[in-house]
């Protein structure tokens, strides 16, 4: 598991993987030495059978914008309530 998650950082900090073509992906992934069925899953771009096979809990994300109260003046962050 600990190789498709490193694959997953790296393909995460790197702007020429995450617009690589498929062929490159394939690439990059059979180096890391990523699971076969972990590879194809990314490559046809199923989050949740990726998901599945690394027996991850479900996809959460917050968004921490900046919430402006025009008549305080006050700015305060807003997101997961």
């Amino acid at each position: 598991m600990s190789k498709v998650i490193r694959f997953l950082e790296l393909m995460g900090s790197s702007a020429h993987l995450r617009s690589a073509s498929r062929a490159a992906l394939y690439d990059a992934l059979c180096a890391c030495d990523v699971d076969s069925a972990m590879l194809w899953a990314i490559l046809r771009g199923e989050r949740e059978r990726l998901q599945v096979l690394m027996q991850a809990p479900g996809l959460v994300c917050g968004d921490f914008g900046l919430e402006s109260d025009t008549e305080a003046g006050e700015v305060r962050m807003t997101g997961c309530r």
